[in-house]
């Protein structure tokens, strides 16, 4: 693994058990992780614990919730560069809903997907340099 020492994923998901499955695997790859049931301060989540790297989960059941927080992302200047993978069953839907978000690197991973793929999207996206300036970008990985 390529990581650096003190890589920060936060893991966004409202479903519990899925958000333990995910801290304890990338907790295994040696990244530093937090969780975070989707809220409405998400401002003072992503403040206390400055990630490198937000994973957010992306299903027709919590599509507000997933919007309204790469919203609040793009509004905190100091998280411009910060990579987003969010992990979505309407990926294509992903794309037409971050339209017009700049200066949020957003990658999109499509569900289903094996842990092999997750874990190389997330070392993928550490290693990569932060895209502070530039219009946000949506790439989608199957």
């Amino acid at each position: 693994m390529m990581y650096t020492p003190g890589d920060h994923v936060l893991l966004i998901h409202n479903n519990a058990t899925v958000l333990e499955m995910l801290a304890s695997l990338l907790a295994e790859e040696g990244y530093q992780v937090s969780t975070s049931g989707y809220t409405a301060d998400l401002a003072s989540t992503l403040r206390a614990t400055s990630p490198n790297l937000v994973l957010l989960d992306h299903s027709p059941t919590c599509e507000e919730s997933c919007v309204d927080s790469l919203q609040q992302m793009v509004l905190m200047r100091e998280l411009e560069g910060v990579h987003v993978l969010v992990c979505s069953s309407l990926p294509r839907r992903v794309s037409e809903l971050t339209a017009g978000l700049r200066y949020l690197p957003v990658n999109v991973l499509a569900k289903p997907f094996d842990i092999p793929s997750l874990l190389a999207q997330v070392e993928g996206l550490l290693v990569a340099p932060p895209t502070n300036s530039e219009p946000q970008r949506v790439q989608t990985y199957h």
